[in-house]
């Protein structure tokens, strides 16, 4: 017999598929907002081809410092859709780290949620030292400010049609960087196959259903949370995007009883804040 391969939808393809099994469905929510599958869908078309129109092409890298939010959801699902390479930063990395990994992942954009613009911008003053080209800047949310593109201006930019862009499964989607302990931080590269393999698994391993509902309060720099968001978004059902500094047990255990959170991801330390509150 000859070589067989299976090609799984990556999470940019699932999520025209829900938009049109569930249209009116929320499919993420945060303090602040919230999407149906149908603007979900909508919206990271708009910005895959937005991405598109501004000079990025397949396998070029954009860079997210960012707190968990809808936009930093939004980002990933419209690379998957423009077959684009997310390199998420951690906020917590020193200045020269991000410096370093700009350079040495070759992140053409980088965005940036309004409450990092300060400190970008100082970094955009070492940024010629170190021999980084010419990086787009995108500020998400806060006023316009000079310098910066707007990131609900790429959205508005781009159209409603699905990019013609041919995903394989083997394709980098995600450059995940290494917090670089015993010397620099390195690049992971990790393809659609191998999260859709275990969002695939996960629901097995769980018996997660579109009826779930799940919650994610690590950071979306990180892979606990993009292991298990898109899990959710992958089989149809809600994902609750918490902020991931300043952790509240109070906070969180009404969060879940308001939305009927059905799974969370957590560390120990926040377990032992739980377990420590008064029992009323």
């Amino acid at each position: 017999m000859g070589d067989i391969r299976m090609s799984w939808l990556n999470l940019g393809e699932i999520i025209r598929v829900n938009a049109a099994k569930y249209p009116a469905k929320i499919a993420m929510k945060s303090a602040g907002r919230s999407l149906t599958f149908c603007e979900y869908d909508e919206r990271t078309t708009r910005l895959a081809n937005g991405l598109s129109r501004s000079g990025l092409k397949k396998g070029d890298k954009v860079a997210v410092l960012s707190n968990n939010s809808v936009e930093f959801m939004e980002i990933y699902a419209a690379a998957a859709k423009a077959g684009i390479v997310v390199v998420p930063l951690n906020f917590r990395l020193l200045p020269e780290d991000i410096i370093y990994i700009l350079k040495d992942s070759d992140s053409k954009m980088l965005f940036v949620e309004s409450r990092f613009r300060e400190t970008s911008e100082q970094l955009w003053r070492k940024v010629e030292d170190y021999g980084i080209g010419d990086v787009k800047s995108v500020l998400i949310g806060g006023e316009p400010a000079e310098g910066w593109s707007s990131y609900e201006g790429l959205i508005e930019n781009g159209e409603n049609t699905y990019p013609p862009v041919k995903i394989d499964s083997e394709d980098t989607w995600i450059l995940l960087y290494t917090s670089g302990t015993t010397g620099k931080p390195k690049g992971v590269i990790r393809s659609h196959r191998s999260y859709i393999a275990f969002f695939l698994v996960n629901q097995a391993e769980f018996s997660f259903t579109p009826e779930d509902y799940g919650m994610i309060l690590m950071p979306l720099s990180h892979v606990n949370s993009t292991f298990y968001s898109f899990v959710f978004t992958y089989l149809g059902a809600p994902v609750y995007v918490h902020r991931e500094y300043n952790f509240d047990p109070e906070e969180t255990l009404r969060i879940i009883a308001q939305e009927r959170i059905t799974f969370t991801s957590m560390i120990p330390t926040h377990y032992n804040l739980i377990l420590s509150l008064p029992e009323d």
